[in-house]
C-alpha cells in the first residue's frame, strides 16, 4: 500500500476508533462554546486542512483542534470528541500537506515527495499570524491562510 493511501485509511478510520462508544467527561472539563472555522486560501474554500488551537491562557490545559471538510468548515472539538472551546483566546495553526508519487522507471524504483499546502508561518504555533477569541454561544469564524503555495518538505 502507497503513502498516499496508508495515509487516508488512518486519516477515515481513526476518527471511527475515536467517536465509537460512550465518552465520559475527563474531571475538569469546564464547558465548551460550538466553533467553526470558515478556511480560505486565497479566497477559495480550504479543504481537509488540519486546525490545532493553542490556548493564549497557560492553564487552559485542553487541546483544541478540528479538519476542513470539501466546503473549508472545520468545526472544533476538544480533548479528542467533545464538540466545542472553552472560552479564551487562541493562535490557530494550519495544515495542509500531500504526498505525490514518483512513477519509477526500469533502472530507480518508484519514490514519493511530501508537500506542504500552506504559507510556512500558519503551520507554527510560534509563527501563525491567525488568532480567535471563543465567546459564550455559538462561534462561526473566517479565517485567510494566505494564497496558494505548494512546497516541497525536507
Amino acid at each position: 500500500m502507497t503513502m498516499k493511501k496508508t495515509f487516508y485509511v488512518l486519516a477515515v478510520m481513526i476518527p471511527l476508533f475515536v467517536g465509537c462508544g460512550q465518552r465520559v467527561h475527563p474531571d475538569g472539563l469546564p464547558k465548551l462554546h460550538p466553533v467553526t472555522l470558515d478556511l480560505s486560501q486565497g479566497g477559495e474554500p480550504l479543504t481537509e486542512a488540519t486546525v490545532s488551537l493553542y490556548p493564549a491562557n497557560e492553564t487552559n490545559r485542553w487541546s483544541s483542534g478540528g479538519f476542513s471538510d470539501a466546503n473549508g468548515h472545520a468545526i472544533l472539538v476538544t480533548h479528542g470528541g467533545f464538540n466545542g472551546v472553552p472560552i479564551g483566546k487562541y493562535k490557530v495553526a494550519v495544515i495542509k500537506s500531500t504526498v505525490e508519487e514518483i512513477p519509477g522507471t526500469p533502472d530507480k524504483e518508484e519514490t514519493s515527495t511530501a508537500f506542504t499546502l500552506v504559507e510556512k508561518m500558519y503551520t507554527s504555533r510560534q509563527t501563525t499570524p491567525l488568532e480567535i477569541d471563543v465567546r459564550e454561544g455559538q462561534n462561526v469564524i473566517r479565517l485567510e491562510v494566505g494564497g496558494s503555495v505548494k512546497n516541497k518538505t525536507i
